[in-house]
């Protein structure tokens, strides 16, 4: 079994050695091979041991024309990336937003409960991806039930084909909430079976700490970024105060910044897609049942549907 000590040696690798196919990138990229356990790397990244090694580099936005961000729920993109779309929306990049979960109800449905959430949320999300000159686009899968489908990751694999973004922002795969890896487990299924173009993968963080070799200064409009999740009414008010939240982690962000001034920052997990997905199956499929933290629906489903496509 792998311990601390060989994963921490695994990842001053990764983060001091550079490879890929296309030549040197900002970033780096290094094998995980000797360590797959989900839960020991989980725990390993929140100690922040790596702190002391890590080099990481501010992220070129004038540099990318478009990004797909996919968010599991409705608040997550700007949870996690608000302050980046919002400084990298000034050189006028396509960005869409792709939201995993809830989905636009017709005019002739029944207002259930979901049906009701998802219309409220969906219209929260609306008014960011405006401020944003954002596109919305929707899986559809129930926030409630968590079963993804054949279709889902043809959907999916459509949207990113057709779009053809240079930057893709996803919640970082060690991200803990079962829907956040399930986005990850979908991207890396679209991929397997309908080979997506070459592209960046920016990890981004929601829940955890975050192994970061990109960050974004987003000082300047940290304010706006505040603003943009006040939108999110019914999940500051409803769940917890999730632009409180943002705005401590991106002080905390700071550690990894050599500078006295009090700033904000989002910090990204960079790679190529290919890389990506690779190191997607080696945390996620050893257990199912682990990765999803025991959350039955999501890791039957998952499992069954991994099982289906016969990959």
């Amino acid at each position: 079994m792998s311990t601390i000590k060989d994963f921490k040696k695994l990842l001053f690798n990764f983060l001091t050695k550079p490879h890929s196919e296309k030549g040197r990138y900002r970033f780096v990229i290094k094998s995980w091979d000797k360590i797959s356990d989900i839960d020991l790397a989980t725990e390993v990244v929140g100690t922040d041991f790596f702190k002391s090694i890590l080099k990481i580099s501010p992220v070129p936005l004038d540099k990318f024309k478009s990004y797909l961000v996919i968010a599991p729920h409705q608040d997550d993109e700007t949870i996690g990336a608000g302050g980046t779309l919002l400084l990298a929306s000034k050189y006028n990049p396509k960005i869409d937003i792709l939201y995993i979960t809830g989905r636009m109800p017709g005019k002739e449905e029944n207002k259930d409960e979901e049906v009701v959430i998802n219309e409220i949320r969906n219209a929260e999300a609306a008014k960011v991806a405006a401020e944003l000159n954002a596109d919305m686009h929707h899986l559809g899968i129930s926030n409630f039930i968590v079963k993804a489908t054949k279709d889902d990751v043809k959907n999916l694999a459509t949207i990113i084909k057709d779009l053809k973004p240079e930057v893709i922002m996803i919640p970082w795969l060690l991200d803990p909430p079962a829907k956040h890896r399930m986005a990850n487990h979908l991207l890396y299924l679209a991929n397997e079976i309908y080979k997506l173009p070459d592209t960046e993968v920016w990890g981004y963080q929601v829940h955890n700490n975050i192994v970061p070799n990109n960050y974004v200064d987003i000082t300047s409009v940290m304010e706006d970024k505040i603003r943009l999740l006040r939108y999110f009414e019914s999940q500051n008010n409803g769940l917890q105060r999730y632009d409180h939240i943002a705005k401590g982690m991106a002080i905390w962000n700071g550690r990894f910044i050599n500078s006295t001034e009090e700033r904000y920052y989002e910090m990204f997990f960079s790679v190529p897609l290919k890389e990506y997905c690779r190191l997607i199956k080696q945390f996620y499929f050893k257990d199912i049942r682990k990765t999803y933290n025991g959350f039955k629906t999501a890791f039957e489903g998952m499992e069954q549907l991994h099982k289906s496509l016969k990959i």
